[in-house]
């Protein structure tokens, strides 16, 4: 790795961040007010409604309420503006988060009252940003426990959450105007290298307002303001990379009663600087949450029931099978041209049948994969599925209209078979381009 490539290395697989010194200056001189925002029609993912209430005399608890079974996922939307040295770029990447309460203790002392979180981070991007579709690049595992006042504790072997106990509150109730300060973390993993930043974080409670979530329901909720910056020198033996700072603003809001963040936008600035080298990058973070059930199987087997009926017609070219993610409709290679990624006639037919049944789910992701059988060489049938699987996804957008946020693609190649590859059955089985609704 050589100093050049570092800083781009670093900015690429960092996920949460933003802001340098322009951008300081924009927050300080345009602080966020508070007053109300017109309510739309529609509700919007990067710039919801929002706005606080003319005076909040109650003192709130903030405490985060899980409980055992509880499916937590978070969205995430990331606008990003890259530069190093003269160069100039960008780039969006959408995250997914879900977790899932495995274990839950109970305290009087809510710094020990903890809950087991287990789950992934899956990580899309597309550049530059506002174009084409979202590739999925990485899917992180990570298990870690979470108080009741948001302080996390995350086995080393973990890089995710890269940011973590952010939000963390104080024990006693707060006021609006009240201030407090907790410890939080960011960890970075750089070509092997993992490196644990410390801050400490400053916390301000706003008051009670409101908020439309992305259902378009107006709700209650309380507002909260932190920051925090680091400067946070790297002494390392043959690493280029000397030195990581970095800023943070970000505006919460937060449903005291359900115990749960509804929304936060965060503005992060990153500056990696490295011998004659430097690289900033500058990033706008809007993230949703949800508390939610776990599906139950009985639930998936109605729904994949339900999908088989509705695509009886086209069972020939589509095969419909549950999947621990949730449920899987292969599109069989029948519907490209030869050693192609052009849909045949049949295959938009078959295609139009998929995409009703999509618009049944709206709140559902979809993930789009390609996957080949084992002939043919490596990089061949990793090119093929990718560009079969980016064939799939646009004609479902360009055509029905759907999400470019919702909807993400990647190639496997040979990597993911569902059946053997040794019989001719078998390798037309994996030769498929499969598009999973999300359930879990």
């Amino acid at each position: 790795m050589t100093e050049n490539d570092i800083g781009a290395t670093v900015i690429m697989k960092t996920r949460n961040a933003i802001l340098l010194s322009l951008l300081l200056i924009l927050i300080h001189g345009a602080p966020v007010t508070g007053k109300p925002v017109p309510v739309s029609t529609a509700p919007s993912l990067t710039n919801p409604p929002r706005g606080l209430n003319d005076s909040s005399p109650e003192a709130i608890t903030f405490r985060f309420l899980l409980e055992k079974g509880d499916v937590l996922t978070v969205d995430k939307i990331q606008d990003i503006l890259l530069a190093r040295n003269e160069s100039r770029g960008s780039r969006e990447e959408r995250n997914k988060i879900v977790l899932k309460v495995t274990e839950q203790s109970e305290s009087d002392n809510p710094a020990e009252a903890l809950a087991m979180l287990v789950g992934e981070f899956h990580t899309y991007a597309r550049t530059p940003a506002g174009q084409g579709p979202f590739k999925k690049e990485t899917t992180y595992d990570s298990q870690f426990t979470i108080s009741e006042l948001g302080q996390y504790d995350v086995p080393d072997k973990f890089i995710m959450p890269n940011l973590r106990s952010l939000p963390s509150f104080p024990v006693d109730a707060v006021k609006q105007g009240q201030t407090w300060k907790a410890p939080g973390m960011e960890t970075m993993d750089l070509q092997g290298q993992k490196i644990k930043i410390p801050m400490t974080v400053r916390y301000q409670y706003m008051g009670e307002g409101w908020i439309v979530d992305r259902d378009g329901k107006k709700r209650k909720a309380q507002k909260i303001q932190f920051a925090y910056e680091f400067v946070h020198p790297v002494n390392r033996p043959g690493f280029p990379l000397r030195r990581i700072s970095g800023l943070s603003r970000d505006e919460l809001w937060f449903d005291a009663e359900s115990g749960m963040p509804i929304y936060d936008v965060q503005y992060i600035q990153y500056r990696f600087e490295s011998i004659g080298q430097t690289v900033d990058g500058t990033y706008k973070i809007h993230s949703w949450y949800d508390k939610a059930r776990t599906v139950s199987e009985e639930e998936k087997d109605q729904m994949a029931e339900s999908i088989r009926k509705d695509l009886k017609d086209n069972a020939d070219d589509v095969n419909v099978r549950k999947t621990d993610e949730g449920i899987a409709l292969d599109l069989s290679d029948i519907l490209f041209e030869f050693d192609s990624a052009d849909l045949t006639d049949r295959a938009r037919a078959t295609i139009d049948g998929i995409a009703k049944i999509l618009k049944r789910y709206p709140e559902r992701e979809i993930r789009i994969s390609g996957h080949t059988d084992s002939t043919g060489p490596d990089d061949y049938n990793q090119k093929l599925s990718e560009q079969r699987a980016r064939a799939v996804l646009q004609e479902l957008q360009r055509n029905h209209s759907f999400d470019p946020t919702r909807m993400s693609y990647k190639g496997y190649g040979e990597a993911k078979p569902i059946a053997p590859n040794n019989t001719p059955e078998g390798r037309a089985r994996n030769r498929r381009v499969e598009i999973l609704i999300v359930t879990e």
